[in-house]
């Protein structure tokens, strides 16, 4: 059962579409933030999307920004949820780059739902590199929610010693475009890939574009910036062993399934559990996953606001927003973005030129280590 997480509200301030106001207001209330501020990428619809919300009305998200930086301690927002940046980060600037780092020395919280930069040829880019303004980029803005990061993974992660190395592992990360783009779910599938089992040798993908009026298809972009449709991808590893990802944003609706396979058996990890199988088929552990961190049973949450989207979408980013925002959570470790952003890179390339496309070579193309 998803309740009402009992711990104060963060104030927050929003950038989305229209089209993703009722996922916002779900995940809002269910992490206890305090909406001050909404805008929209999409020209003339901020005031639209700010009145949904009863609030400030940002028209100019860099400027905001800028704002909430210069405030220091007095800002009016603890958190900036990008759940679509827009344009922020496209050309890798040195204007974004110090307008999202000076945010979050000041003292903001930064969350992504789409990555930033969104390719590693970005990330190599000498202006992107943010080493002499003291912080990373990967620290500034924190992508989410991470499937690494999700409550069943980290309840599912002390089995992982017990089961062994992972020798074959399959993501299945399914949504429409309102939960998560393509290119999100790429992004938390190949992190999640790397976390377990490094960095592969070569990805051989397939690409299914959304669907058209004219029933073409279409390749992939060349970057995780704006993709939707449908991907497939085999990861090969120079060891041995094996990964495969299947992933879309045409599917309807959320949901998120891991498999790995070990000399200790089958771990299969939903979003609200998980389910360990020995090498004899017998169960040797179920587990549902408990309520949300600092959570009570005093207040159901779900009941009273019917939605679309599936009760799974909306605690899965709102657990990811919670950890980011509580101090009493370990900030986990950022994502490794130059190795995740090649990873991906190569999957798209591969999709295009119908040939395996290897991770390293990206990086190498991108001036990064």
């Amino acid at each position: 059962m998803l309740v009402v997480i009992d711990r104060p509200s963060h104030s927050a301030v929003l950038w989305l579409t229209p089209d993703q106001t009722d996922l916002a207001k779900q995940v809002a209330r269910h992490a206890r933030l305090d909406v001050v501020g909404v805008g929209s990428p999409v020209r003339g619809q901020a005031g639209a999307v700010a009145q949904a919300f009863d609030c400030r009305v940002i028209d100019d998200l860099r400027a905001e920004l800028a704002a909430q930086a210069a405030l220091g301690e007095a800002r009016t927002a603890d958190v900036v949820w990008l759940l679509t940046p827009g344009d922020l980060g496209h050309d890798p600037s040195v204007n974004d780059t110090r307008a999202l780092i000076a945010a979050r020395t000041s003292g903001l919280r930064i969350v992504t739902s789409e990555p930033i930069p969104a390719s590693a040829l970005d990330l190599g880019a000498d202006l992107w590199s943010s080493d002499q303004l003291g912080i990373g980029l990967a620290a500034a803005v924190r992508f989410c929610p991470l499937a690494r990061l999700s409550r069943s993974f980290r309840e599912a992660e002390e089995i992982l010693p017990s089961l062994g190395q992972a020798r074959t592992i399959l993501v299945e990360f399914w949504s429409n475009p309102r939960e998560s783009s393509l290119g999100a779910s790429l992004f938390s599938a190949m992190e999640l890939v790397h976390s377990l089992m490094g960095e592969p040798e070569a990805i051989d993908a397939g690409y299914v574009g959304p669907p058209s009026a004219s029933g073409s298809q279409t390749n992939p972009g060349e970057t995780l910036r704006d993709l939707h449709g449908d991907l497939t991808a085999n990861l090969r590893f120079s060891d041995g062993r094996a990964a495969a990802v299947a992933l879309s944003d045409q599917a309807g609706s959320w949901s998120r399934g891991i498999t790995i396979i070990a000399n200790g058996g089958r771990l299969h990890i939903l979003d609200d559990g998980f389910h360990w199988i020995g090498p004899d088929g017998a169960t040797l552990e179920r587990h549902q996953t408990s309520s949300p961190a600092h959570a009570t049973n005093s207040e159901t949450l779900f009941p009273a606001l019917p939605s679309p989207h599936p009760a799974s979408a909306v605690a899965a980013v709102a657990d990811a927003i919670t950890r980011m925002t509580d101090p009493s959570f370990a900030d986990a470790p950022p994502a490794q973005l130059s190795v995740v952003l090649a990873m991906a890179q190569a999957a798209l390339l591969s999709a295009r030129t119908a040939q395996p496309e290897s991770p390293a070579t990206v990086r190498r193309m991108a001036g990064a280590s």
